[in-house]
């Protein structure tokens, strides 16, 4: 994502020269050292019970909505995405986890706030860098 400019340019992996394409050993350690830090501070704040309820939450979520886009790319020009036993099996799966995180958020409600929290930070944040640096996603079509 920092390579995208999406993220701060300290955080892309740096090439070994000697090498020619092959990234550095030491290319990826200011991400690490930030997510490793992140995730003792998520650790130190919270149980273990309420950290598997906002993972299931968001997870589920997420996976909602991942699978809820073979419906929007059915009949995309460039891209179509085929599934097998379409539309049945794709609802069957949206509709299921969906399902789990409705029930993670009413027996969990303020899991499942910060995990809305979590993702709407997370798409705010998306579309301010995207807005701010533009998108590589046409350059990137190519492939």
């Amino acid at each position: 994502m920092a390579s995208d400019g999406l993220l701060p340019r300290q955080l892309i992996a740096r090439f070994d020269a000697n090498s020619g394409n092959e990234p550095s050993p030491y290319a990826s350690v200011p991400a690490i050292w930030i997510q490793a830090a992140l995730a003792i501070v998520v650790i130190c704040l919270s149980t273990l019970q309420d950290l598997l309820n906002y993972l299931g939450f968001t997870l589920s979520v997420c996976a909602a909505l991942c699978g809820s886009l073979v419906f929007l790319f059915r009949n995309h020009p460039s891209y179509p995405v085929r599934v097998w036993g379409y539309p049945v099996v794709p609802a069957i799966y949206v509709l299921g986890t969906a399902a789990i995180a409705t029930q993670t958020a009413y027996r969990v409600p303020a899991q499942a706030m910060v995990g809305l929290a979590t993702l709407s930070v997370g798409i705010v944040i998306y579309f301010f860098s995207r807005g701010l640096r533009g998108s590589r996603a046409r350059d990137d079509r190519r492939n």
